[in-house]
């Protein structure tokens, strides 16, 4: 009861990392009570269901509604992009607000415009969406949600400033309501690839991204790091002209442009990736899930020649950002749609592990390693994690060694984890049976192994674009295949380290036995089959 003032001002406030800090805050604290099976409007905590449904839920009505901060405190209604590029932006007329259901929310605000700048900060906008669902018992939180979903789809615009805010709403509700995210699915994949993508942002629209980074915050779009060219706006100045002046304003507009991009990327990814395992997937989601993932896969190209056409004129550190978003949206959706991404797709992920920018390889693999934890913990999906860690190995050729040693550090602690699990498996199945020593064949199958690193490290290397052919004469030359050897020595390292109280040598006849399995396997990409990695 002490927080909510406070949770209060900073909502009204014009921080944008304190306002999406409150919304954080008050979702937390209304799931904690759905956890406690309390109904917030009648629990001694019902200051928090009011302060939601007061100040979040009027402001997302209004951003779903298409009314931008700045129009709505005006009286102005919102501008919406209806031509081509180039040509002056039709004015369309304001919608009627819905105040029916908002119970003198305006009046105790005092303060429209800080409320409706509030959720038109992407990250406060998706803890809104979720501070309005866990405040309401299930079947209002859904009505309101569906009909914020509509709303929110059908007022998207490339032109205006809270399609980013817009997008990261509607991540939310894929996330917590998969059924009404696949009703839309379509229009938002239409929208986010044939538009947003290929659309100039101009200074308007990335006005905030760009206001946030000048005062030094690097969280005013989701987790994407703040190019440099964003992070010293006042780099410019320093050249002593104005005419390089204008030309640094332009270029921060066109980075902060790519920058959202890749989190509008990152959203379409979220969004088909619901956060209940009980939840299934609408076959609607598993569509888009699928022309996203093939979409992607062809942003993760980091040569020049290879580049889309709007990011044609971009230095390759901007680049790197779209492409690591491509790349961090295809581990999200590897979550639930792993089956859905080709062999060809996962080779290109695999090699982000070597991108040009050591800022992309750094984060990553941190990324890899966070979707290689997820898998490892759970029960079904141990494969998966070997299959992910054995991208971490093609950091062996790192030229900087602080990301060489992270990801040898990673790969031993997740051999070391899996080893633990397999032995604890042993244990118990061991104890179940009464202490017979023959349990499933020991208490564990190869695949729980960590030895299922090395058929998905091979299949890497195998199909590495620098790997030398046979028909090619560089194939003679023992020094091309020196890299490969150092990737291979990094792969086989940690599954050869004794474990535990286990004797040295313990684990090679696993790996003979995996070696003998990959020997006798026929490569599906090379017979010409549109394969797929086993699972």
């Amino acid at each position: 009861q002490q927080v909510l003032p406070q949770l209060h001002s900073l909502l009204r406030g014009s921080e944008p990392d304190l306002q999406q800090l409150a919304a954080q805050l008050l979702a937390l604290c209304a799931k904690e009570q759905r956890k406690r099976g309390m109904l917030l409007a009648a629990s001694p905590d019902a200051a928090v269901a009011k302060l939601v449904k007061q100040q979040l839920l009027p402001c997302m009505r209004q951003l779903a509604q298409g009314r931008s901060s700045a129009a709505a405190a005006a009286g102005r209604p919102s501008r919406k992009h209806t031509q081509p590029a180039g040509a002056d932006a039709a004015a369309a007329a304001p919608m009627d607000e819905d105040g029916s259901d908002v119970d003198g929310a305006e009046e105790e605000l005092g303060d429209s415009q800080a409320a409706a700048a509030a959720v038109c900060n992407p990250r406060a906008a998706k803890w809104a969406t979720y501070a309005i669902a866990y405040c309401q018992d299930h079947s209002s939180a859904r009505a309101e949600l569906s009909q914020l979903a509509a709303d929110l789809a059908g007022s998207l615009d490339s032109g205006e400033p809270e399609s980013a805010a817009k997008l990261q709403a509607l991540s939310a509700i894929g996330r917590l309501l998969p059924d009404v995210f696949s009703q839309h699915a379509e229009q938002l994949l239409i929208f986010v690839l044939d538009d947003y993508l290929l659309a100039y942002l101009d200074a308007a629209v990335t006005a905030p991204t760009c206001a946030a980074a000048a005062a030094g915050s690097g969280r005013s779009q989701p987790s994407l790091p703040t190019p440099a060219s964003l992070a010293s706006p006042g780099s410019s100045r320093a050249r002593g002209s104005s005419q390089s002046g204008a030309a640094g304003s332009s270029s921060q507009v066109e980075a902060a442009g790519v920058w959202l991009k890749g989190a509008a990327l990152k959203a379409l990814a979220a969004g088909c990736v619901p956060d209940s395992d009980a939840d299934d997937v609408p076959v609607e989601t598993q569509r888009m899930a699928a022309r996203l993932a093939q979409d992607l896969e062809g942003l993760l190209e980091p040569s020049e020649e290879a580049r889309p056409q709007f990011l044609a004129d971009m230095p390759d550190e901007v680049a790197g950002q779209l492409r690591l978003a491509a790349a961090a949206s295809l581990l999200r959706l590897a979550c639930r749609h792993d089956s859905r991404l080709t062999t060809g797709c996962y080779c290109m992920l695999a090699l982000v592990m070597q991108d040009n920018q050591i800022d992309v390889r750094r984060v990553f693999a941190a990324k890899a390693y966070k979707l290689v934890n997820y898998f490892n913990s759970r029960r079904s999906t141990h494969q998966l994690a070997a299959k992910y860690a054995a991208m971490l190995p093609l950091a062996a050729v790192d030229p900087e060694l602080p990301n060489k040693e992270a990801a040898a550090r990673m790969l031993r602690e997740w051999v070391h984890s899996r080893r633990a699990a397999v032995q604890a498996s042993i244990m118990s199945a061991t104890a179940a049976e009464g202490g017979s020593a023959d349990v499933r064949g020991g208490g564990s199958t190869l695949q729980e192994q960590p030895e299922m690193l090395l058929p998905y490290g091979l299949y890497i290397l195998a199909h590495h674009p620098d790997f030398p052919q046979p028909e090619e004469d560089a194939a003679e030359d023992v020094e091309c295949y020196t890299p490969f050897q150092y990737m291979l020595q990094f792969m086989l390292q940690p599954l050869l380290v004794e474990s535990g109280s286990t004797a040295r040598g313990a684990f090679v006849p696993a790996l003979r036995k995996m070696c003998a399995y990959i020997k006798y396997t026929a490569d599906k990409a090379v017979s010409g089959a549109a394969g797929r990695l086993p699972t």
